[in-house]
């Protein structure tokens, strides 16, 4: 009995000398919640923010708004990784910055092990975050051109009685692709019965379409997830914007000349 006994203790002892240090019995540490998760205007963007959280190797930050078909809600992922600590901040596409619709977001901080076991969540309305941005912009010397975002795909400058509309082509770049003059506008005068194309881009991808109540409407699309963004001028050229609303769409709007039946 006391040989087996020996033998016994032998083996513990020969477990613990092949166990590296720490080895299974180290136990894991699940990442904390991140906390402070906020909405916030940084470098002319719509942007999330947290406070980090120690030993996170990335951020898993989902989103879900009713942009889809029929008001059907997308739902999209955004991994934040960095070389080495990972940023506490993320860009909201910007085909999720919909005027009235409500964006909820779900934020976890991920260990090289773990995630955390409970998420930071937010609600938001795009809003107030876009009249802010538009003043972020005037700010920048802006002001003057009256810019207007339209998502994520353009810009609507009105300077010097013209109406021009950018194509974003980078973070930081976009190059103008259709203008409206009055004078055009004029020749083709206020609509009597429905919409009536005013003009559209030499790649059918921006048109200009006049309804009979004097409002304007600039649609752009589709992006590659096949969505056009429209966006209405009230009441002619240099009114008051509203939108963009967004519809779902392969096909440039150039040609149609009118609204899709849900925006209409």
């Amino acid at each position: 009995m006391k040989r087996k006994l020996t033998s016994l203790a032998g083996l513990g002892l020969l477990l613990l000398v092949l166990l590296p240090t720490g080895g299974v019995l180290q136990a894991q540490q699940t990442p904390d919640t991140p906390a402070n998760l906020r909405i916030a205007i940084a470098n002319g963007e719509v942007v999330a923010r947290w406070d980090a959280v120690e030993d996170a190797a990335t951020y898993r930050l989902l989103l879900t708004a009713p942009i889809g078909p029929n008001g059907s809600n997308v739902v999209r992922l955004l991994v934040v990784r960095g070389s080495g600590t990972p940023p506490t901040s993320i860009a909201i596409p910007g085909d999720y910055l919909v005027l009235g619709i409500t964006v909820r977001l779900r934020l976890t901080a991920v260990s090289s092990a773990d995630e955390s076991s409970s998420a930071a969540t937010l609600s938001f309305d795009p809003r107030s975050y876009l009249d802010r941005l538009a003043s972020s912009a005037a700010g920048e010397g802006r002001n003057d051109h009256n810019g207007i975002p339209i998502g994520a795909m353009g810009w609507i400058f009105r300077e010097n009685d013209t109406l021009t509309i950018y194509q974003v082509i980078s973070p930081t770049e976009a190059v103008p692709a259709l203008a409206l003059t009055p004078a055009e506008l004029n020749e083709v005068g206020v609509p009597e019965t429905g919409p009536v194309g005013v003009k559209a881009s030499d790649d059918g991808r921006i048109v200009i379409v006049a309804w009979p109540n004097e409002d304007l409407v600039i649609s752009m699309g589709p992006n590659p997830e096949g969505k056009v963004l429209h966006t209405v001028l009230e009441g002619g050229m240099f009114g008051s914007a509203a939108g963009p609303v967004t519809t779902w769409d392969s096909r440039p709007p150039a040609g149609e000349w009118q609204l899709p039946p849900r925006l209409a």
